[in-house]
């Protein structure tokens, strides 16, 4: 498993350059925007401006996880298709409509609070970071940030655990090609090694990925102290599932390395 992740991060745009399209699964309302003479299909893997009288409803023809993050914003109903109901859809004109959904498995999103959340869906037993699809649901109208002057440039603020990242990433004097590596290497894990039937329980996916980290080719300690820093932040979540990880909580757990790696970019820019 581990091999094959490392092989698709060194391979994939080779790969998915060359191949033909595959039928795609996964089918996301294409939503039209209001303020074009000749309204046209926004591109599916944008953000979508979600009223709470407003249902977004993706069909697959495959089972799939769906990951929605921070969560709080916006809900997922999971149905059986086809199925044929009343209400405004997210692609609709802005009526009460009737229409029959024919996919066999239904998502159904639904605003509950003002705020942002990005949305993951990927069928189970994906193989590739390509077979997601990515939607960032806004829920009513986000405070704006006060004006910044051009002579007080913006600063990025970082989280806690980006700072200890940042200060071990300085440590190992690491490479942006490193950097990049790494982070990537947690990014794929979070939507295949989280889902590897053959990993059953927290411990051994902690395992699994120190091992992964292992088999990057890079030099000897040349990410000690980073690594070290990752392994502090996910010993605790992972190391006390001594059970086995069932569906939700393999979401949770592919939800926080999608973190990780976008907390090793961020800490790595800094």
């Amino acid at each position: 498993m581990i091999r094959s992740v490392l092989l698709s991060l060194l391979f994939a745009l080779p790969v998915y350059a060359t191949d033909p399209p595959a039928k795609d699964v996964i089918r996301l309302p294409q939503i039209r925007q209001d303020t074009a003479p000749q309204p046209m299909p926004v591109a599916v893997d944008s953000t979508v401006r979600l009223n709470p009288d407003v249902i977004y409803v993706v069909e697959s023809d495959v089972d799939c996880l769906v990951f929605l993050s921070p969560g709080g914003s916006v809900k997922v109903t999971k149905e059986t298709g086809p199925l044929r109901f009343r209400g405004k859809f997210a692609d609709g004109n802005g009526t009460t409509e009737t229409r029959t959904f024919n996919g066999k498995f239904l998502f159904l999103f639904d605003a509950i609070k003002d705020g942002r959340d990005e949305l993951i869906i990927v069928p189970v037993g994906a193989k590739a970071e390509t077979d997601a699809k990515r939607v960032t649901f806004q829920v009513g109208t986000l405070p704006q940030p006060p004006p910044v002057s051009p002579a007080d440039p913006v600063k990025p603020v970082l989280t806690p655990f980006q700072q200890t990242l940042a200060t071990a990433i300085k440590a190992d004097n690491a490479t942006a090609a490193q950097i990049s590596s790494y982070a990537a290497l947690w990014r794929v894990a979070a939507t295949q090694t989280v889902n590897d039937p053959t990993i059953a329980t927290g411990a051994e996916l902690l395992k699994e990925m120190q091992t992964a980290v292992k088999l990057l080719g890079l030099p000897p300690g040349s990410l000690a102290k980073t690594a070290r820093a990752v392994a502090d932040e996910l010993n605790t979540t992972l190391a006390n599932m001594g059970g086995k990880m069932d569906i939700p909580t393999r979401g949770r757990i592919g939800a926080l390395f999608t973190r990780i790696a976008t907390d090793i970019d961020a800490a790595g820019s800094k």
